[in-house]
């Protein structure tokens, strides 16, 4: 069965990298902190096409090339929080600004991309990827002009893992 890809992205910040990346257990991804309300759809942190480099053997015609490491890209577009009574930063609901917006934190991203509801707890047996990333420095998107949003920029640190399973806790 398809599913429409409507509220079903799950954003976890991790504290810290799970024990085995390729093998999540549902422990470690309950116990992270879920950004799915503050991030815009749609979400733009995913895997990128791996570095190349020219190999073949000398039996070998053609321009042979093999992929490289792996790569990943990523862009977080966050919605401010502010308080009714002081319109100052809500320093409770604007969590997730706090966790990505300054420049060169580094995080954890724990991302479930459907079908189930964002708001649903991890569970094992669920899909996802495991993606290291440093923050680079927010800046305010002038084209939206019905909330208060941020776009941070974020680059890849290296670390990760694609299509992976949550496992029953340990």
């Amino acid at each position: 069965m398809r599913f429409l890809n409507d509220g079903v992205d799950k954003v976890t910040l991790l504290a810290t990298q799970p024990v085995d990346i390729d093998a999540m257990t549902v422990t470690e991804a309950n116990a992270g902190d879920d950004h799915s309300g503050s991030i815009v759809n749609p979400l733009d942190v995913n895997f990128a096409d791996s570095a190349r480099f020219t190999f073949k053997t000398i039996n070998v015609t053609g321009n042979a090339e093999r992929n490289g490491r792996t790569n990943a890209a990523g862009m977080l577009r966050i919605v401010r929080e502010y308080d009714a009574a002081t319109l100052l930063v809500d320093a409770t609901e604007d969590a997730t600004f706090a966790a990505f917006g300054t420049k060169g934190t580094a995080v954890k991203l724990a991302i479930r991309r459907g079908p189930k509801p964002s708001a649903d707890e991890w569970e094992t047996g669920d899909e996802y990827d495991y993606i290291e990333l440093e923050t680079d420095t927010a800046r305010k998107v002038a084209e939206d002009d019905q909330y208060i949003v941020y776009d941070v920029p974020l680059v890849f640190s290296g670390t990760s893992a694609a299509q992976k399973v949550v496992v029953a806790a340990a």
